[in-house]
């Protein structure tokens, strides 16, 4: 069974966890035909024309706080704050927020990218196929993490640690393999982006400082009294990136 804050009662209700995690593969795999732009894949980030879709993707993927698109968001809500009642755990996997990231509904993807713990976004950056607002809105979410944090360094190490990459569910290797396929995923998308004639993306702190990660010291060889120097590891297009 799993307990959750429901966003319309305020209050505490259970659901059978079955339940949970079959709505969330139906909102993930939900498309729609575009029809004068106003459904999914029509305008880049309409929302649902069904209304059952429509109120199930806001009030179990919901973001942290504040307003959006109207509807009051209320800490600790929806499905980001959903835990098994027998364990106190997560209810809601990095698995789910990896099929609702990659949903064909722009607006429920974006809406997955509001919602999913921050410790799960470099994981989501990670998945092939993301809509743009998504994109976006994870570098976004991990922008606003580094600048508030008093040392960005940690905050973001802290998020492609052992700790952290082993809730992943998948083998990824060692943090400096993490940042690298985390920097040619990023690059790849801003590529795919500027070839399609999109505006660029815009600027973001962990985006800077995964480039940054990408630089490793090179030792000289004995006998030479050269510094050590700093050399960018590959380019974006010859880091391999296999994951989904």
């Amino acid at each position: 069974t799993v307990q959750f804050l429901s966003l319309s009662s305020r209050k505490e209700r259970t659901v059978p966890t079955p339940l949970l995690h079959a709505t969330l593969v139906i909102l993930s795999i939900w498309r729609e035909e575009v029809r004068l732009g106003d459904a999914c894949g029509g305008a880049e980030d309409a929302p649902p024309a069904d209304g059952a879709v429509l109120a199930l993707s806001r009030h179990l993927i919901v973001q942290p706080d504040g307003v959006c698109d109207g509807v009051e968001r209320l800490a600790g809500a929806g499905a980001s704050g959903a835990v098994l009642l027998e364990t106190g755990t997560r209810a809601v996997t990095v698995k789910h927020w990896v099929l609702l990231a990659k949903s064909p509904c722009a607006y429920i993807a974006r809406h997955a990218a509001l919602a999913a713990p921050v410790i799960f976004l470099p994981r989501l950056l990670l998945c092939s196929g993301l809509a743009r607002p998504a994109f976006e809105t994870m570098l976004n979410r991990l922008g606003k993490l580094g600048d508030s944090s008093a040392d960005t360094n940690i905050a973001f190490r802290k998020l492609i640690a052992p700790g952290a990459t082993s809730e992943w569910g998948i083998s990824i290797g060692s943090r400096k393999s993490v940042a690298l396929k985390i920097f040619g995923r990023i690059n790849a998308y801003r590529r795919i982006y500027a070839e399609s004639g999109s505006n660029l993306v815009g600027a973001s702190s962990f985006a800077d400082w995964i480039s940054n990660e990408c630089e490793v010291e090179v030792q000289p060889k004995k006998g030479k009294k050269n510094k050590t120097s700093k050399k960018r590891i590959r380019t974006s297009e010859e880091i391999p990136v296999e994951l989904s």
